[in-house]
């Protein structure tokens, strides 16, 4: 008989078997790893842009993803080696206006459609930034592709977009945005209006002609008989929405005779009226509206 201790053939048998399932593992995480890691980076390369614009495709527009930083993107400038602009940002991407959504961003390859915003035969550049979340908040800048690379125009939307632009004239493209300063006002208005802006004297202002148009609103008797029923029914929304579009319509001797009908029966008309104002106020078009009406709100 030998002194030496003697493992049992079945305990020999477990731990060879536990040392292949560790092996197998450890070879499957590391292959894992090698696949996914190029597939990640193949990933982040394939949300990289790079544009070359202005007249002799001197500026460089690059939008590189930054992983490990919640996927936030960098934008960056530049201008024969020289960088002109470098923001970090949730989302950026460059915008054509004249798109069905230049909300969404120019997503595809090649050129990008510019166009000269301002009549100096330049083209601009419109770059859309976004923070994230369900769904706010947008902001839109706008460069001109001259030696500088000048910031001639900056609109804080919150939840509201640029829509499709329209042009009045070849040479004078009017942008379009949404306000959407009475979204959270009271029960919310989930419509906005639209603001056309145009270049006139070295900035953007608003076309008092078209904001008239774009939100024009046919106040008959079919409307009428909806928003009686409706603030019977306590449900004011059809109400607030039809009356930012009068006041951007230029009609607010209009809103204010609805107000006068339909306001709840908790608050007067004149209650009513100051609440809305207040509200129109924070609006960053709040004296292009006012104008609109003749200074009357």
């Amino acid at each position: 008989m030998t002194s030496g201790h003697h493992q049992p053939k079945s305990a020999s048998l477990v731990g060879l078997f536990a040392a292949a399932v560790f092996t197998a593992t450890l070879f499957t995480a590391v292959s894992f790893t090698a696949i996914i890691a190029p597939l990640a980076a193949m990933a982040a390369a394939d949300n990289n842009q790079t544009f070359h614009l202005g007249r002799h495709d001197e500026f460089t527009i690059q939008i590189k993803e930054r992983t490990g930083d919640d996927f936030h993107k960098r934008l960056v400038v530049t201008r024969a080696g020289r960088v002109l602009l470098d923001q970090s940002a949730h989302d950026f991407a460059l915008v054509d206006p004249s798109s069905e959504h230049p909300n969404l961003g120019f997503a595809g390859h090649g050129k990008i459609k510019l166009f000269d915003l301002t009549g100096d035969g330049i083209n601009e550049l419109i770059v859309r930034q976004w923070t994230g979340g369900a769904h706010c908040c947008y902001t839109y800048d706008i460069y001109s592709l001259n030696h500088k690379f000048s910031h001639i125009g900056h609109f804080a939307l919150g939840d509201g977009h640029m829509l499709t632009m329209r042009s009045n004239r070849p040479s004078q493209p009017i942008l379009i945005f949404e306000d959407a300063i009475f979204r959270y006002w009271r029960s919310g208005v989930y419509e906005f209006p639209k603001v056309p802006m145009v270049w006139r004297r070295n900035k953007f202002v608003v076309d008092l002609s078209a904001i008239k148009k774009l939100n024009a609103v046919k106040l008959d008797d079919q409307l009428i008989d909806e928003l009686k029923v409706k603030s019977s029914e306590k449900t004011w929304e059809p109400l607030y929405h039809t009356l930012v579009q009068l006041y951007f319509s230029g009609r607010a001797d209009k809103a204010r005779q609805l107000m006068e009908r339909f306001h709840a029966q908790d608050e007067s008309a004149t209650e009513l009226r100051k609440s809305f104002v207040n509200q129109l106020r924070r609006s960053q078009f709040y004296k292009a509206v006012r104008e609109s009406n003749g200074g009357a709100l």
